[in-house]
């Protein structure tokens, strides 16, 4: 069983709540035809600790491979162009896997 990467502090997890729907808004909802550089600008705003960043981008990768309806792309690419900790990606993604993997492919 994969262990939750959990983040060190309640700042990083505020961070990590606020990127993930700052990303929301501005990929697939109400902002979505802002600028990247207008985008990748808000992101910094919130939090430019790589560690936060590849936290959410674990998240969202598995979000885009499993297709639940919305595109992701462009959050993993601003993710990863604001620099995210690609191990801590990789943690993250890894651990989100193996619960849906649990739940029969379900959203756990």
């Amino acid at each position: 069983m994969v262990r939750y990467p959990d983040l060190p502090t309640k700042q990083a997890r505020l961070e990590s709540a606020g990127l993930s729907g700052a990303l929301e808004r501005l990929t697939v909802g109400k902002d979505k035809d802002c600028s990247d550089e207008a985008a990748l600008a808000e992101l910094r705003e919130i939090t430019t600790d790589r560690h936060v960043v590849g936290h959410v981008l674990g998240s969202f990768v598995v979000q885009l491979e499993r297709n639940f309806g919305y595109d992701w792309t462009r959050a993993v690419r601003l993710l990863r162009e604001l620099g995210a900790d690609e191990d801590q990606a990789a943690r993250v993604a890894a651990w989100q896997r193996e619960r849906y993997a649990r739940n029969g492919g379900l959203l756990p």
